[in-house]
Parts: C-alpha cells; structure tokens; sequence
C-alpha cells in the first residue's frame, strides 16, 4: 500500500514566530485540499531534516489573506514510522522546488 507524504518547511515558524513543532507542521499551507486530505503523514523540515512527522486526523479549511488554506488536526507517529520516514529524509527534501513551502512524496 503506498502512502502519501506532505512535507512541509517550518524553519520560519519555528525560528522567527517561536511556534512547537507540531503547530509550526500543521497549517495553514497553500495545499490543493483534494489531495491534503488523502495524505497518510505530514513531515515537518527544519534545516532540511525531518525533526517530526504526524498524522492527520481532521483537515481544515481557512482562509488567510484571502487565499484558501488547509491545516490538519493530528497524532504524533509512533518511532518506528518516524524512522521509515526520516530515513527517506534526502530523497524527501530533495523534492522541493525552489522557493516552494510544501512537497508531496508517495512511499
């Protein structure tokens, strides 16, 4: 079964607005919500490493600025999962464009 990654950039969240980890990694992202909402995990970047992944259990819709963004309720995963996941960690932030905040990556 494959499963969908967001990965998702929180340097500035977490350096500059002081946030946790979790709510730097949980929203509110430009994110097409179709495809938010069959991802399986999202994994927070700091100084490209994986430093926490979770799953979400709800996503939500907001609007800031005037644009729709998708934020996500979710669970911390268990260590084995983090593992899987931080061990793709290169491949995974290799998969960000230039200037982008969010990338998907399918295991």
């Amino acid at each position: 079964m494959k499963n969908e990654i967001l990965a998702v950039k929180i340097q500035n969240a977490v350096k500059k607005d002081g946030k946790d980890y979790y709510e730097a990694t949980r929203g509110n992202w430009r994110a097409n919500k179709t495809r938010a909402q069959k991802v399986e995990y999202v994994a927070g970047i700091l100084d490209k490493e994986v430093v926490c992944v979770y799953k979400p259990v709800t996503w939500e819709t907001i609007v800031e600025n005037g644009k729709n963004r998708q934020r996500f309720n979710g669970v911390e995963v268990n260590q084995d999962t983090f593992n899987r996941i931080k061990g793709m960690e290169q491949d995974i932030v290799n998969g960000f464009g230039i200037g982008a905040a969010i990338s998907y990556k399918t295991i």
